[in-house]
Order: structure tokens, then C-alpha cells, then sequence
């Protein structure tokens, strides 16, 4: 791919510091809540919300969602800022043939939203893991609390409707994008 084709990855430097500032909140909400665990906590919980697995206290274990949430986060800032510069073909989005005729200029907004789209999903992932944590915090120091689970099942509701929402914009700018092309039959 030459210089001419690259997209520029635009202004995502919000983003991009705004996961970083997530993650470090995910392992500082870790460690703030590891003092206060009790000998053993729950770190499973069934269809119901209810505790079915249990770990003990004072172990990297408690620290398992904010690594998740890390190794997340650098995986898709990696690709959101890499995506510009690997070969387009190799870049899978709905409607892919359809984006493939598109020239560079009209390429380059459908890019651009996929970009800051893999930014915002993984600022979501780490809010996602958070709320999992918190739930288990919860449930940990206080097992008579009821409803604990309803946190991280909005958190994954939300997440699960930003990911369609998402996908089906991707399909229209690509749809709306080729259907300004010229015909082909003439």
C-alpha cells in the first residue's frame, strides 16, 4: 500500500487516553477493594446472580478483570490505530465487496468511524469488567445484598446494543457510500 492510499486515523487521542484513564480506574478499584475482602470471596456466578465458584483473598486472582480489561484494551487500540495501515483487503466490515470499489476519499470516513467505533467498544469492555468487579466486591462483603448483578447486566445490555448499533452503522455508510457510485450498466 503506498502513502497515497493510507487513511489518517484522525483525532482519537481523546479516546485512546480516556481507555488508558479506565483501565488504571479498573486496577485502582481493584486494589482499593482488595483490602476489604473478606478470607474468601465469589468469583463466579450462575444464570441467577447467584455466587457457584469461590477464590481466596490475597491472590493476583482478585486482579483478573483489570488484566482482562488491559490485555483488551491494548488488543483493540492496537488495531484501531493499525487498522489504517494494513492492507484493505484484509480489513472485514459488512458489505465488504461493495467497500472494496470504493475509492480512498470514500473509504476514508467509513475507516475513520470503524476507528473511533473499536475505541469506544473497548472503553465499553473495560466499564463492562468494572461492573462484573464491582458485583463481586459487592457480593463479597455483603452476601444479604440482592441484586447485585443488575449493574453488570445493564453494563452488558448496553454493551451488547452499542455493538449492533455499531455494526448496522457501518453497513449503512458503506450501503449509502456505493449507492452514490456510478452504475456500471450503460
Amino acid at each position: 500500500m503506498d502513502k497515497s492510499e493510507r487513511i489518517p486515523v484522525g483525532r482519537v487521542g481523546t479516546l485512546v487516553v480516556a481507555n488508558a484513564s479506565a483501565v488504571i480506574g479498573a486496577f485502582a478499584f481493584a486494589a482499593v477493594t482488595a483490602m476489604h475482602l473478606p478470607a474468601r470471596y465469589p468469583s463466579h456466578f450462575n444464570a441467577a446472580g447467584q455466587p457457584d465458584r469461590w477464590s481466596e483473598a490475597g491472590g493476583a486472582g482478585w486482579y483478573f478483570m483489570p488484566i482482562f480489561a488491559l490485555g483488551m484494551a491494548v488488543a483493540m487500540i492496537a488495531l484501531a490505530l493499525l487498522l489504517p495501515r494494513v492492507p484493505i483487503g484484509l480489513v472485514n466490515i459488512p458489505r465488504k465487496e461493495e467497500f472494496l470499489r470504493l475509492s480512498v476519499a470514500d473509504r476514508t470516513p467509513i475507516i475513520q468511524y470503524l476507528i473511533r467505533y473499536l475505541l469506544w467498544l473497548s472503553l465499553a469492555d473495560t466499564l463492562l469488567f468494572v461492573s462484573i468487579q464491582w458485583m463481586m466486591y459487592r457480593s463479597a462483603v455483603d452476601v444479604r445484598v440482592g441484586g447485585t448483578w443488575v449493574i453488570p447486566l445493564v453494563a452488558s445490555t448496553i454493551y451488547a446494543v452499542g455493538l449492533i448499533w455499531g455494526i448496522v452503522r457501518i453497513y449503512r455508510m458503506v450501503r449509502e457510500a456505493t449507492d452514490r457510485l456510478p452504475s456500471r450498466s450503460g
